[in-house]
C-alpha cells in the first residue's frame, strides 16, 4: 500500500504515514504500476510545481517529541545564560589552584580560562647570533612597496575613509630579530595584522591575527606576544607564539565589565612586565625600524633617564615664542612645504574637522625625545569643550617641524617627557603618552597607566 499524500509505501495495518503523518482512515492508494521513463514512448511530462507546497501533517507522537526538544533547548540555553559572566585569570597563577566560590559584584558565576603553558623560546632563537641589523633593509623594503600600494589605493579611492597600513615591531620568539606586523584594512571591522618575520636572509610570513578593536602587547621572556581585542565592554586577550613557520594563538583571558561599570583590566594585571603597544605608525614613517627597541622599554616601564641638561635651539630660551610671534615657518611632518604659523591656526588647516580657528591655551617645553635639545608643546582650541589639540614643536639643523597631536589639553609633563593628559571637562579620563620624532617622521605610544 501506499500513502495517497505523498507515495510513501506503508506497512499493512499503518493508521498514520511514517514519512508525513497522514492519517489514513483504511485509504490507501494500490500500488503504481511502471511509468514509462522520459523518453520512453507513452512518457508524460510533469507539470512545473508553482507556489509552496502544502505543508505535511504531523502524527501526535511527531509533536510530542518536537515539543520536548524545544522545551530541553531552552534548559540549555537557560544553564549557559547562568554560566555567562567575567571570566579572568593570570597566566603565571598555579594550576592546581582552587577556584574562589566567592561571586563576582555582577555576576552569578565566574569561570576561568584555561590557563596556558609557559612557552620556552625555541632552542634555534636561543643559538642565533645578535642580529646584525640585515631585517632592517629587508623590512624597509617591505614597507615602502606597502606605501607605495598604499598610496595608490588612496588617491583611487579620494584620499579618505579607504584603504590604509600601519605596522609595528616586537621580538615574539626573542632570537634578537623583531617580528614585523603589518596592520591592513579599511575600518575596525576588517584591520587585519600579518605578521612576518626573517629566516636565512628572506622574508617569511608565519601568519595573521585580527587587530580591529584591538592591538598587542609585549610578552617578557618567553616566545609569546599578547593579543589584546575589546568592543564594547568586552575584552580578551590570547597570547600568540611563533611554532615552526607559523603562528599559535591561546585565549588566556576574558572580561564583560558592562555591568560592574569598571574600567578594563590592563595587560599588565594579566602578564606582568607586558606593557601594550598602542600607536599608529603608517608604513611610510620608517622611524619606528630604527627605535624599536626603545619603543619596548617604554611600554615596559625601563625608559632611559633623561639628560643632565637640555639646551635651546639656537641658545636661545625663547627660540620657539618667537617663531609664534614673528609668524615663521614650520615643516609639517604630513605634508609638503612649510606654513606660517598663522595658516596652521586657520581652522581646517592642522585638522580638517575643527570647528573654528584655533587658538593658543597653554605651553609647555620639555626635551620631549631626550636628544638634548628642548622642544615646545602648544595647546590649541577651536572655540569647544571637545575641540583640543596639540602641536610640537622641534627644532632640527635649523627647520622648525610641526606635529599634530588629536587630542591635548592642561598636560602635566613628567621630567622624563612623558605627558599625561586629559580629554575635556565632560571626560576627565587621562592618557599617558610619549612622542617619538625625528624630521618629518612622528608618532606618539600610548602608555598603560
Amino acid at each position: 500500500m501506499f500513502c495517497r499524500n505523498c507515495g510513501q509505501r506503508i506497512p499493512e495495518g499503518a493508521v498514520y504515514c511514517p514519512r508525513c503523518g497522514e492519517r489514513l482512515n483504511g485509504e490507501t492508494a494500490p500500488e503504481p504500476s511502471r511509468r514509462p521513463a522520459s523518453g520512453e514512448e507513452g512518457a508524460q511530462v510533469r507539470p512545473e510545481r508553482r507556489g509552496n507546497p502544502p505543508s505535511p501533517k504531523r502524527s501526535p507522537a511527531a509533536v510530542v517529541l518536537r515539543t520536548l526538544a524545544l522545551i530541553a533547548a531552552l534548559a540549555l540555553v537557560a544553564a549557559l545564560g547562568v554560566l555567562i559572566g567575567r571570566r579572568m585569570v593570570r597566566y603565571d597563577e598555579p594550576a592546581a589552584s582552587t577556584p574562589s566560590t566567592a561571586e563576582p559584584a555582577s555576576y552569578a558565576a565566574a569561570t576561568p580560562v584555561p590557563l596556558p603553558s609557559v612557552t620556552p623560546v625555541p632552542a634555534e632563537a636561543e643559538a642565533a647570533a645578535p642580529a646584525d641589523g640585515a631585517y632592517l633593509e629587508a623590512y624597509r623594503e617591505l614597507l615602502r612597496e606597502e606605501a607605495a600600494f598604499t598610496a595608490q589605493t588612496q588617491a583611487e579611492q579620494g584620499g579618505w575613509g579607504g584603504y590604509s597600513s600601519e605596522y609595528i615591531l616586537y621580538d615574539i620568539d626573542k632570537d634578537s630579530v623583531p617580528e614585523l606586523i603589518i596592520k591592513r584594512g579599511t575600518c575596525e571591522a576588517d584591520y587585519t595584522g600579518t605578521v612576518y618575520t626573517l629566516r636565512a636572509g628572506e622574508i617569511l610570513t608565519l601568519g595573521e591575527i585580527h587587530l580591529g578593536h584591538g592591538g598587542v602587547a609585549t610578552w617578557p621572556g618567553e616566545n609569546a606576544m599578547l593579543h589584546i581585542w575589546g568592543h564594547m565592554g568586552y575584552q580578551q586577550m590570547s597570547k600568540v607564539c611563533i611554532s615552526g613557520t607559523g603562528l599559535t594563538e591561546e585565549l588566556i583571558f576574558e572580561e564583560d565589565i558592562n555591568q560592574s561599570g569598571a574600567e578594563y583590566t590592563s595587560v599588565g594585571a594579566v602578564v606582568p612586565g607586558s606593557g601594550a603597544l598602542y600607536l599608529s605608525v603608517p608604513s611610510s614613517n620608517e622611524l619606528l625600524l630604527s627605535c624599536w627597541q626603545e619603543v619596548i622599554d617604554w611600554a615596559e616601564g625601563r625608559g632611559k633617564a633623561p639628560a643632565a641638561a637640555a639646551g635651546w635651539p639656537n641658545e636661545d630660551p625663547d627660540f620657539y615664542m618667537k617663531l609664534v610671534d614673528t609668524d615663521g615657518l614650520v615643516q609639517m611632518s604630513d605634508r609638503e612645504g612649510k606654513l606660517a604659523f598663522s595658516e596652521l591656526m586657520r581652522s581646517g588647516t592642522l585638522y580638517q574637522y575643527t570647528d573654528g580657528d584655533l587658538s593658543i591655551t597653554d605651553t609647555s617645553y620639555a626635551d620631549f625625545n631626550l636628544d638634548g635639545s628642548m622642544d615646545c608643546l602648544l595647546c590649541l582650541n577651536d572655540g569647544t569643550d571637545y575641540g583640543n589639540y596639540g602641536l610640537l614643536l622641534n627644532c632640527e639643523d635649523g627647520v622648525t617641524y610641526g606635529y599634530f597631536i588629536y587630542s591635548m589639553r592642561a598636560p602635566q609633563i613628567s621630567p622624563d617627557g612623558t605627558v599625561s593628559t586629559s580629554w575635556s571637562d565632560s571626560d576627565p579620563h587621562t592618557t599617558l603618552e610619549r612622542f617619538f620624532f625625528s624630521g618629518k617622521d612622528f608618532f606618539t605610544l600610548y602608555l598603560s597607566n
